[in-house]
């Protein structure tokens, strides 16, 4: 099973918990967004009480200046929410580890980093406390470190490195997962989640010099 299949299995488990998580991120979207325009419709309407004392140049600017504001506080307020939206999804994606079919699916990563690195090599593996119980039986576990669940192995002389944490699956896969979470909160065009995901590539492979 390859990489990309284990972590859509990730995301058929959570999948029951994604409309309520899309729906609560609608909600705060509303409100974020609902705040930004009365607060830039505020300054809109101080800005054009004051422009009445000015000329009539003047005035433009100053009401150029109060839509360029209004943006501004608008954009800021849609990147607050995808951001909210984005801690919810990492927060669902994270107890993943809890889950029961967790510790076949961290060997599985354990034996595809074993593959990827060479198996007549000397690999070492780095995981969190909980998973190094997991994994000590089968695989040589070199130190814990502090992730939320997946692992990295590397040659014992550190020069190759395979990173699969969930913190750098996750990171692989932000800017796809923000560019989604913006699409379902703010297009007319698509309020429903697409079925079908694309899966991005995760696997991380390092040589020092």
């Amino acid at each position: 099973m390859s990489l990309e299949q284990l972590i859509q299995e990730i995301e058929k488990s959570a999948s029951l918990k994604a409309n309520s998580i899309i729906q609560e991120a609608k909600k705060e979207k509303e409100k974020i967004i609902k705040q930004a325009k009365l607060k830039a419709k505020e300054i809109e309407e101080q800005t054009k009480q004051n422009a009445t004392n000015f000329a009539l140049a003047q005035q433009k600017e100053k009401l150029a200046s109060a839509q360029s504001e209004k943006e501004r506080i608008i954009k800021q307020a849609k990147e607050e929410a995808v951001l909210a939206a984005l801690d919810q999804v990492w927060e669902e994606f994270k107890k993943y580890s809890k889950d029961k079919n967790y510790p076949k699916y961290l060997r599985k990563l354990a034996a595809m980093a074993l593959e990827e690195l060479g198996e007549d090599r000397d690999i070492v593996f780095l995981c969190n406390e909980q998973d190094k119980k997991l994994l000590q039986n089968t695989f040589k576990v070199h130190q814990t470190i502090n992730c939320a669940g997946g692992l990295i192995a590397q040659t014992k002389d550190g020069k190759i490195i395979v990173d699969y944490t969930f913190e750098n699956i996750f990171e692989q896969k932000k800017q796809a997962l923000k560019n989604k979470i913006m699409q379902i909160l703010f297009s007319t065009d698509q309020e429903q989640i697409p079925q079908q995901k694309k899966v991005l590539k995760t696997k991380i492979k390092t040589t020092k010099k």
